[in-house]
Parts: C-alpha cells; structure tokens; sequence
C-alpha cells in the first residue's frame, strides 16, 4: 500500500492482526469476539484520531485504549499500519501527568466534548452509542481489571 495523508475508514478497517488480538486475549481474559470487536473500534479511533488530532480517550473508553496498547507491542506492524493508513505514525500520548500518583487522568468537560463531537461528526450515532454507552457497560475499569487474565 502507498502511504498518504490517510486512507478511508473502509481500507482502514479492512486491516486485520490476529497477533495484536491475541496478545491482547493475553492480557484479558475476553472472548476472542470481543477483542476483534475491540480491535475494529481501535482502528475506527486511530482514523478518528489522525482526522482529529489532540483527541483524548475516557476511563470510558479504557478498552479501546488498552487494545491500542496492545497494536503498539507489534511495534513492526503499528508502525507499517500507520504509515500505510495515515502517512506517519500515530503516537499514543498519555496525560499522566495531570494525576501523576495513580489512576488514568480525568478527562475535563471540554475535552469530553471535543471527543463526543468528532465521534457523532465523523462516525456517527451508532459508532457514539457502541463507545459512549455499551462499551462504557461492558469494558468499565472494574470489569477490566477483574477480567486481566492472570500472569503465570
């Protein structure tokens, strides 16, 4: 693929990595449909992402932050995916430093709204309910963190 400034969400979303997925299946003790649901709304982000950049992820969203962690162990293949989808590498930046001690740091109420304008713009209403509503249900920090399988 030819790089360039970005790619539809359509060549975007037809990339597919079993290893990003299983790394992740790893990680949480998850059906393995679930994590390619995650994957595919990860990648939905990262379009997202570099269409609207500067955009932060929710403790809400902490499933689809933890499954691009998860594509960004696969240094080889983020980076290709990236530079084929987007032109340039799309680097994760964690706002720890607004709660340095612990915890994911509070999203504020402009920053919210930046995310929920550019999901409903771009995305749309069943893209918003999916991350805002059902994923903030399935994938709370708690139920993660209670489903992190455990490391021998």
């Amino acid at each position: 693929m030819i790089a360039r400034a970005s790619a539809s969400l359509r060549e975007v979303l037809a990339y597919r990595n079993r290893r990003v997925v299983y790394g992740f299946l790893r990680i949480y003790d998850l059906p393995a449909r679930a994590a390619t649901q995650l994957f595919r709304e990860t990648r939905r982000f990262l379009w997202l992402l570099n269409r609207v950049p500067g955009l932060v992820v929710p403790s809400s969203m902490m499933a689809i932050d933890e499954m691009w962690h998860a594509f960004i162990l696969h240094t080889a293949d983020y980076e290709q995916f990236c530079k084929d989808h987007f032109g340039h590498v799309v680097h994760h930046e964690p706002a720890t430093s607004k709660h340095p001690r612990r915890g994911r740091p509070r999203v504020d109420a402009q920053e919210a709204e930046a995310l929920v304008t550019a999901v409903y713009d771009h995305l749309g209403p069943v893209t918003a309910r999916l991350w805002f509503d059902d994923f903030a249900r399935r994938y709370s920090p708690a139920i993660l963190e209670r489903s992190r399988a455990r490391q021998p």
